[in-house]
């Protein structure tokens, strides 16, 4: 009975090793998946910024030590909320990735966001806007009208992807309309492209014929 019993604790031991070893490593692999969260959602930021007409000197990842450098650094990474290796080591993933590059602007040299980075930043965010429902519904209908030339064609196709995903009813073939307020997600997709002037928004009080919008929304039961 003795051995028997100081088999089950040698046994018993052993598992426990094993278990303790096993949530060392899952404690490791969770760190290391949330720093990789972490940084994800800084190179996230940083290209919306970027995107958003926020430039970034070239001289924050060519020269980060330099005096200047960290003048602009330590401006970021307040915005951001983030310390300063993070800031630069997620710059230059950027970079590594394609999705920022280097232009020159005047006699500077100026990090901005690359086509790639906008097609990343669209696949990211769009995908999130979700447009109110059953809400009280103030009378008015929002048109989204826009002529968007074929040098924005990423921007066009953007534009009317999300519309239709959101269940916007098409007027016309540039024509889109909703019974809420959905200026913000517009503004995001023309900063995004630089594409306001394409774009124009109305709230209309009466459209002709619609009765035909107004069943189209009650039938996705938006109303």
């Amino acid at each position: 009975m003795a051995d028997k019993e100081k088999l089950d604790i040698k046994d018993l031991e052993k598992r426990a090793y094993i278990l303790i070893k096993k949530s060392l490593e899952d404690k490791k692999r969770l760190r290391d998946i949330e720093i990789k969260r972490k940084r994800g959602e800084l190179m996230k930021q940083i290209l919306v910024m970027l995107a958003l007409g926020i430039s970034i000197p070239a001289i924050t990842i060519i020269a980060p030590g330099s005096p200047l450098a960290l003048n602009y650094i330590l401006k970021f990474i307040k915005k951001l909320k983030t310390d300063k290796r993070s800031f630069i080591r997620s710059v230059k993933a950027l970079k590594k990735q394609r999705l920022i590059e280097i232009k020159t602007k005047g006699d500077k040299k100026i990090i901005t966001i690359s086509e790639e980075g906008r097609r990343k930043i669209l696949s990211q965010s769009l995908d999130y806007i979700e447009l109110p429902k059953k809400i009280k519904w103030d009378g008015y209908w929002r048109v989204i009208i826009f002529d968007i030339p074929n040098k924005f064609n990423q921007a066009r196709k953007a534009l009317t992807s999300t519309l239709r995903r959101l269940n916007c009813y098409q007027l016309q073939k540039s024509v889109y309309v909703y019974p809420f307020e959905i200026k913000d997600e517009i503004d995001f997709i023309s900063a995004l492209f630089n594409v306001y002037e394409y774009i124009i928004y109305i709230k209309a009080k009466e459209i002709e014929g619609e009765e035909i919008i107004y069943n189209h929304f009650k039938s996705l039961d938006i109303f």
